[in-house]
């Protein structure tokens, strides 16, 4: 028989949480104030009816899309990826890639467009570095 919603999210949202040696108030404090503790509590307990976006806002203190908290049977060890539906290959990152996005993912809203305008900076620095064709490569002592 199908769980409800709530309690899929919730087996989850536990898992997950208990994986990563995670407090309901750790996860306050991850997401930044975003969640309130109680609410981590609900949402784990399928207590009552929790708003999508604090559900959205668990998934993002987590380094996981909301969608990914919907997986039935969810492993902690191993991820459901999203998967390019042409060739069906893993739309897969490396470690530091996973780590950077985790951390992406835990600033507000207006710290991340900060970090999102220094990246557009250090691209064009970069760019402005890299040799141009026919051009002999710059030496940097």
């Amino acid at each position: 028989m199908a769980k409800k919603a709530s309690e899929l999210v919730a087996g989850n949202v536990d898992r997950l949480m208990r994986k990563a040696g995670l407090s309901n108030a750790a996860l306050e404090k991850k997401s930044g104030g975003r969640l309130k503790r109680s609410t981590v509590d609900r949402v784990r307990r399928a207590q009552g009816s929790t708003g999508i976006d604090s559900v959205g806002e668990i998934a993002r203190a987590l380094g996981l899309e909301l969608w990914q908290l919907c997986v039935r049977e969810l492993d902690a060890d191993h991820l459901p990826l999203l998967q390019d539906s042409e060739n069906g290959a893993d739309f897969d990152t490396s470690a530091r890639e996973r780590e950077l996005l985790v951390k992406f993912r835990s600033l507000s809203a207006a710290f991340q467009q900060l970090v999102l305008n220094d990246l557009d900076r250090y691209l064009q620095a970069e760019l402005q570095t890299q040799p141009q064709k026919g051009e002999p490569a710059k030496r940097h002592a």
